[in-house]
């Protein structure tokens, strides 16, 4: 009889990860340099398949459930290029999923943080709504602002056959502006109030489509420019201070006002070997003795006699008689 387990052990089974590449429902790249290949395809498709000479362009819905297949295919990874080769579609089908992609953005075009700027930009005198909302467009991520330029200059060229699709800039800017423009909370009062407003600030970009992105882009070059000159002049503050560092620290000595010392050489660049202190200096010798005191002067000689010289010995007397 075999030996049962008494209790059963389970393996778990990592499962594979799924590679869908998700493109719709994803923010932009703040600093993107190029528009995302999903919008350049869908109008460079509806130019080529003739979607600027069609009626309604835009205003027209495509086919629900093609639609969801296109989207389903862009978001496993396949190129949008190929899927519109490979399924039959419509004009209307692709202008569909171009709008399907940006009202999908968890950001919308002109983001939540500048819906404020962009309507009162409309609602000063018309005199001042050039200046003011070229300087508004350069505060867009600049993904975003590349987005929205390539989205303006296909709607002016669409208005531009306003006889033949009927799509006028106010007819282009009413379909589309609920896809690109809004504010993060939707009530009765932005929807009444500054419906009117978002439709006139559409109509003003495709108007004023050349004029205005050139003076946003002008500022931001200026900008950069100055920043740029900035950082230029931080980057020679803090050589200067380096040089002069270096000079007081290895060389020991500070530069001429004048001349700018270089610390290019090997010398300069490497610290110099240290350099043995000097001996402790040696007190200084006492001073000489004084000299000895003169000798004392020799007695004077003793005066000459004029008698006769004495003898050394007396002669004794003569003896008595």
């Amino acid at each position: 009889e075999s030996i049962k387990p008494s209790h059963a052990i389970e393996i778990y089974m990592p499962r594979k990860k799924s590679h869908t590449l998700r493109v719709f429902g994803v923010p932009l790249e703040r600093n993107a340099s190029d528009v995302p290949p999903i919008v350049e395809c869908c109008l460079a498709a509806l130019e080529a398949e003739g979607g600027l000479e069609t009626e309604g362009l835009f205003r027209i819905s495509g086919s629900k459930a093609l639609m969801d297949t296109l989207k389903a295919g862009i978001d496993r990874g396949t190129p949008p290029h190929t899927i519109f080769k490979a399924t039959p579609h419509s004009v209307h089908d692709v202008a569909g999923i171009l709008k399907k992609f940006l009202r999908e953005l968890p950001d919308p075009l002109f983001t939540y943080e500048l819906y404020d700027c962009f309507i009162g930009a409309v609602g000063v005198p018309p005199e001042h709504t050039m200046k003011i909302l070229g300087h508004t467009l350069t505060l867009l991520p600049k993904g975003n602002l590349i987005v929205l330029q390539r989205l303006v200059e296909f709607c002016s060229k669409l208005c531009s056959f306003k006889a033949v699709n009927k799509m006028t800039p106010s007819n282009v800017s009413l379909v589309m502006v609920p896809n690109i423009l809004r504010p993060k909370e939707e009530t009765m009062h932005t929807t009444i109030v500054d419906s009117p407003l978002q439709v006139r600030l559409f109509v003003f970009l495709i108007d004023n489509c050349d004029a205005v992105f050139k003076m946003a882009h002008e500022e931001i070059l200026d900008r950069a420019g100055k920043a740029e000159a900035q950082k230029k002049e931080e980057i020679e503050a803090k050589a200067s201070s380096f040089k002069k560092y270096m000079e007081e620290k290895y060389l020991g000595r500070v530069p001429h006002p004048g001349k700018s010392a270089s610390l290019t050489t090997t010398s300069n660049i490497h610290p110099p070997p240290p350099v043995a202190p000097p001996p402790p200096p040696h007190p200084p010798p006492p001073p000489p003795p004084p000299p000895p005191p003169p000798p004392p002067p020799p007695p004077p000689p003793p005066p000459l006699r004029t008698g006769p010289p004495t003898t050394a010995h007396p002669t004794p007397p003569p003896p008595p008689p």
